[in-house]
């Protein structure tokens, strides 16, 4: 059985950071729980680029992805436009999002598989959602709709002017235009107000990074490194601000 690959559109986030952590376990525990097995090659952008980031090879992995799957948690602007470049190919494309998050409304008629990672349940049927799509989606060939339908394949496009060259010229504009888009999402980022992280709020960013880093190792054991002792070191890091946060909130209890 040929294997079919899953292209990924997602946010990804600082490593380290709360949102990174999520997103992670999206992919880890919904998407590629639910395209397991040989068949299915699961792959998201910073597995081969750099967060964040749009190049002509995370273009060139959607025009050759068999699906993509694309997690419009958080209005990431870089989602957005790898989604529209899917759209374009017309893609077989199926959207996540975060349960309470309201859909743009660009592609508020498409359909849409709402999770929530603090819900098992949610979790489980949002991968059942993925392989029913799936099926769907191989008992109609060709019968997906995205808001640029209408407008037929980008392809078509290069093969009407001439094949190659056109088609690099193609890839060199989308490349300017996610440019573009980084620009924009890093003024967003330098907008937006921000305020000092509490007590609370700072462990809790140390916590999830200690696990972070305790997941990158395990993977680094897998892959046959030895690295017992940067997981045992790591570990009792983990414990001792456990610890702390535990008795800080047995001394904060007694307080109230």
């Amino acid at each position: 059985m040929a294997t079919r690959t899953v292209f990924v559109i997602s946010p990804i986030g600082s490593p380290g950071s709360v949102e990174h952590r999520r997103y992670w376990l999206t992919l880890e525990y919904i998407v590629k729980k639910a395209f397991q097995g040989d068949e299915w090659q699961v792959v998201r952008a910073d597995e081969e680029t750099s967060p964040d980031s749009i190049t002509t090879q995370v273009i060139g992995r959607i025009v050759e992805a068999d699906l993509i799957v694309a997690d419009l948690t958080d209005h990431n602007p870089n989602v957005f436009y790898e989604l529209a470049v899917a759209h374009g190919y017309q893609k077989p494309v199926i959207h996540l999002m975060q349960d309470g998050q309201k859909v743009p409304f660009d592609v508020v008629d498409q359909r849409v598989i709402f999770y929530d990672l603090a819900d098992p349940e949610s979790v489980d049927k949002a991968r059942q959602a993925l392989k029913g799509s799936v099926k769907w989606l191989d008992a109609n060939p060709g019968q997906s709709r995205n808001p640029l339908s209408a407008y037929g394949q980008f392809s078509a496009i290069s093969s009407a002017s001439g094949g190659g060259e056109a088609g690099e010229a193609v890839a060199e504009a989308l490349e300017r235009l996610s440019r573009q888009v980084a620009r924009m999402e890093a003024r967003q980022r330098a907008d937006r107000p921000r305020s000092p992280r509490t007590v609370d709020e700072d462990l809790a960013h140390r916590m999830n990074r200690l696990r972070y880093e305790r997941g990158r190792i395990a993977q680094r054991r897998r892959n046959g490194e030895d690295v017992d002792d940067e997981l045992h070191a790591l570990m009792l890091e983990e414990e001792r601000l456990r610890s702390f946060m535990e008795a800080r909130a047995a001394v904060e209890g007694e307080s109230s």
